[in-house]
């Protein structure tokens, strides 16, 4: 006789059968993509709150939490949104005018209100942010944001009008302002080579910059923050 064949499927001889390794390969790839679809949607959320720092306030007080700076759409002034803690549902809106100092995650700024770089000429700021580039005894600071029209002028025959680099610069669009630490003490430095030095002189030791000239070079404006480090170190 004839023995009729089975039109059963024959099993696989697989360990775990031959649909087992897709479907565990397809659930892996569903997991890996929500994950990322997960923190794609947090990042804009630490975004939105801000980076930690502090806020020194012109009344002396310092406020700490997450910073994120912001443009008033009525009058285009600019300021800080303070967050207490992340959770904060009442953020603060504190304009520059109020801010003597902040700083967000490693960066440091002073704020300085109504500032004339160099007597001699006529150029001012309003308000600009000096970004702290070296500290010690002495602490290096830069100005080199000039994207807000408000924040430096010029005074001429037919008022005020945006000015981004002046005389006492030359083809610098960059300032640099030391502080004596303990003193208070600020000045703007001039890039002209006697300027310059005489600036210098109301910080550093005479010596300290004849030994650097003959040592390092001569002192100019690209050499002020190797200048300031060196002094800073010792």
């Amino acid at each position: 006789m004839t023995k009729k064949r089975s039109t059963k499927p024959e099993r696989s001889n697989k360990p775990n059968g031959g649909n087992e390794t897709g479907r565990v390969n397809v659930s892996k790839i569903a997991y890996k993509m929500k994950l990322i679809f997960s923190i794609i949607l947090i990042l804009p959320t630490f975004a939105l709150i801000g980076q930690n720092g502090y806020i020194k306030l012109q009344n002396d007080s310092t406020l700490t939490g997450y910073l994120r700076y912001y443009t008033s759409i009525k009058d285009g002034h600019q300021g800080i949104e303070f967050w207490r803690t992340k959770k904060d549902k009442e953020p603060l809106k504190i304009s520059k005018q109020r801010i003597n100092e902040y700083a967000i995650k490693k960066d440091t700024f002073k704020v300085l209100h109504q500032f004339t770089p160099f007597p001699d000429n006529e150029t001012f700021f309003e308000i600009v942010d000096a970004k702290l580039k070296s500290s010690g005894k002495i602490n290096l600071y830069i100005i080199d944001n000039y994207q807000n029209v408000n924040r430096v002028s010029t005074y001429t025959g037919g008022g005020i009008i945006p000015a981004i680099v002046d005389e006492s610069l030359g083809n610098y669009t960059y300032i640099y302002i030391l502080e004596d630490k303990e003193t208070g003490f600020l000045k703007a430095l001039p890039s002209k080579r006697e300027k310059l030095l005489e600036s210098l002189a109301d910080f550093f030791p005479e010596k300290y910059i004849k030994k650097y000239d003959e040592v390092k070079g001569k002192v100019n404006y690209r050499s002020v923050p190797a200048l300031v480090k060196l002094y800073n170190s010792k």
